[in-house]
């Protein structure tokens, strides 16, 4: 099985350990809850998402072209 957890934004990156249950509806349609498994999860550095890194490439191509321009004059 794969999890996939959101934490804020200034949270630690580390591996943290997490007791996890699952509950869940049984073939007899009864409600059960799973024993406990321990898994580590390993929160990683907030990644910059792809929109404003793209304006920023944008933005660093136009000026490098408007400066070449005024150069070239």
């Amino acid at each position: 099985m794969k999890f996939k957890l959101k934490v804020d934004r200034d949270a630690t990156p580390k591996l943290y350990g997490l007791n996890l249950e699952v509950k869940y509806k049984d073939p007899e349609d009864e409600w059960a809850v799973s024993e406990p498994v321990k898994a580590v999860i390993e929160v990683t550095p907030a990644k910059m998402p792809i929109a404003p890194m793209l304006v920023v490439v944008l933005a660093v191509v136009v000026v490098g072209l408007i400066a070449w321009r005024r150069r070239s004059k």
